[in-house]
């Protein structure tokens, strides 16, 4: 599991109202707010929520905060118990223009990699993040 810096996250059942009701109230129009989700259709679904915000999907996202490779050590997955750990370079993350607040939909849907990436950056720049995901 990545260490998530500045986050809230946010379970609850499939349909139970975390896009359409809560995140409505998660967000302030007075700061700058981004929204993602894993597709353009989870994102869409979302931007009905939150129309002012700027929209990405999460690999669009990931181009736009960080600029190197996404690399990992090997690890030998869960028959060896040897994780494996993000290899990032600090200087490839873009903080310039950062928003106050990133709301992810569907982020149960979204590889811990990528959301470490997301973490790091999120702290470096600081801004607060929420994810909202289905309990599995």
């Amino acid at each position: 599991m990545p260490v998530m810096w500045n986050t809230t996250i946010i379970t609850g059942l499939g349909g139970g109202g975390k896009t359409s009701v809560e995140a409505k109230y998660l967000i302030d129009d007075n700061e700058e707010t981004w929204i993602a989700g894993p597709t353009e259709n989870q994102l869409n679904g979302l931007g009905e929520v939150a129309p002012k915000a700027k929209g990405f999907t999460v690999e669009k996202l990931l181009k736009a905060i960080y600029t190197g490779k996404i690399k990992t050590t090997e690890g030998k997955g869960l028959d060896g118990w040897e994780p494996r750990i993000l290899v990032d370079d600090e200087s490839k993350y873009i903080i310039k223009d950062a928003p106050k607040h990133l709301l992810i939909d569907e982020a149960t849907h979204i590889d811990t990699t990528k959301l470490q990436i997301i973490a790091n950056w999120a702290k470096k720049a600081g801004v607060r993040v929420t994810l909202l995901g289905d309990e599995n």
